[in-house]
Parts: structure tokens; C-alpha cells; sequence
């Protein structure tokens, strides 16, 4: 009878430092787990050093590897979405802007693709853009937005099933986004982020302004893809004092 209650003890201490072993950080567990000998066995050992401790979260921000930039570039800057209007919902967008953004969000800016061959009008500049792939990314992305809805757009050419844009260039100016704020509930994701302008001074110098704008968007988080929920403007800066304060006017 002595021995089963030593080994009923012996199991329930095994599981209580098994337990505790699991509430540890990640890293220090990890470490635990390839270095067993070298951890301290007494109750009172030295907790780990400051200086080892993971980097400052972003607050709400739930995995450590995952930094502002991360965020910025996943569901930002990646589409240029900083550039849109304000939306409670997608289907809010007029036609244009949605067609727009697909132009952005693949071949507007820095880091943006190249215009493929055959999608610029070799008489007057146009863009052509296939119907099939701006709808399908339009259409994964922007929650609610369907086909009818892209298609009333200016842009389309029924006859031909593609869109027409005119008067956008290479690029259209360029902004950076900065995370500032990074929350979660259950699948849906909320980021708030300031914009700053990208200029260059009348000595061809760059210079940049702001935030000239901070701003709210919302997403549905699935994984390896999301939808775009909402964007709203929480804050508008005055350019006029920002260039004038950057030597600018």
C-alpha cells in the first residue's frame, strides 16, 4: 500500500512540473526542453535575465514574432489600401475606386509589379486590365463586392470583358504606413496606422511629412487569406501647415 501511494505522489508531482514547464515563455521552454540538465532544480532559482526578455508588443498583439511592420506590410502597404476613401463596407466603394484599387493594390507604387506587356494601349496610354483577373482579386478581397457591382463601372468594356483606365501612371506619390495599435477577437483583426507623405523639396531632396492621417481598418482573418472589412479616417492632418513646416510652400 506504501508503494502505491509513493507512486501515486511521484506521478502527481511528474504532472505539477509538467504544468508549470508549460506556462513557461516560449523561448525559456524551449530552451528547458533541449537543456534539461542545465536548469536549475531549486524552488527559489534565479528567474530569466532582463536583458533576454522578447521585444515590446505591439499592445493586444498576440504573437511576439509578428512586429508593426509585419502587420503594415500583410494588410497595408501590400495594397495600398491607406489610399482608399472611407467604407463601412466594401460595397459602400463606388465601381471606380474598387477598380482602381486593384490597380493599386498590384502595380501602383514602390515593390509593385510591372505592368505586364499587351496591359498598356500602344495608341493612346490606356490601360487594359482582363476582366476575369480584376474581378477575381477584387472579389477575394473586398467582402460583399460582387461582379455586377465592379461591372457598373466607367471602366468596363463589356463588349471586350476588360477594364479601361485612364490618366494613372506608373506610380501616383508615395506614402508610408506606420502601425501603431493591433487588436484581435476571435477571426476578425483591427489595425490602426498613421500615414506619412513622401515628397521631395525644391532641392530634389526626399522629405517626409506627418502622420497627415491616422486611420482604422478592419479584416476577416482566415489564415493564408483575409477579406477587407471596413477603413475609417480617425484623424486628418492640415497639409498646408505640414508642408509649410517642412519648408515645402
Amino acid at each position: 500500500m506504501k508503494r502505491i501511494l509513493v507512486a501515486a505522489l511521484a506521478l502527481a508531482l511528474c504532472v505539477a512540473l509538467v504544468l508549470s514547464g508549460c506556462q513557461r515563455e516560449t523561448a525559456a521552454r524551449e530552451s528547458f526542453e533541449q537543456n534539461p540538465a542545465q536548469q536549475p532544480a531549486e524552488e527559489n532559482a534565479p528567474g530569466p535575465d532582463p536583458s533576454e526578455e522578447e521585444p515590446e508588443e505591439i499592445p493586444g498583439l498576440e504573437e511576439p514574432q509578428r512586429d508593426a511592420d509585419w502587420y503594415a506590410d500583410r494588410y497595408i502597404r501590400g495594397l495600398s489600401l491607406q489610399r482608399l476613401e472611407d467604407f463601412g463596407t466594401p460595397t459602400d466603394l463606388p465601381a471606380n475606386d474598387l477598380v482602381a484599387f486593384f490597380f493599386m493594390a498590384n502595380y501602383d507604387g514602390e515593390d509593385k509589379l510591372p505592368i505586364p506587356e499587351g496591359y498598356r494601349s500602344n495608341t493612346d496610354g490606356v490601360l487594359l486590365l482582363p476582366g476575369d483577373e480584376v474581378e477575381s482579386f477584387v472579389m477575394a478581397l473586398m467582402d460583399g463586392v460582387e461582379e455586377g457591382h465592379l461591372r457598373a463601372s466607367q471602366y468596363y468594356n463589356e463588349d471586350k470583358h476588360i477594364y479601361e483606365l485612364n490618366g494613372f501612371g506608373v506610380t501616383s506619390g508615395g506614402s508610408r504606413v506606420e502601425v501603431t495599435d493591433y487588436t484581435q477577437q476571435g477571426d476578425r483583426v483591427e489595425l490602426v496606422f498613421d500615414v506619412y507623405a513622401q515628397m521631395t523639396n525644391a532641392e530634389g531632396e526626399p522629405v517626409e511629412i506627418g502622420p497627415t492621417a491616422t486611420r482604422r481598418a478592419a479584416f476577416l482573418d482566415q489564415g493564408d487569406r483575409f477579406r477587407v472589412l471596413s477603413l475609417k479616417t480617425l484623424f486628418q492632418a492640415d497639409m498646408d501647415k505640414l508642408m509649410e513646416d517642412a519648408g515645402l510652400m
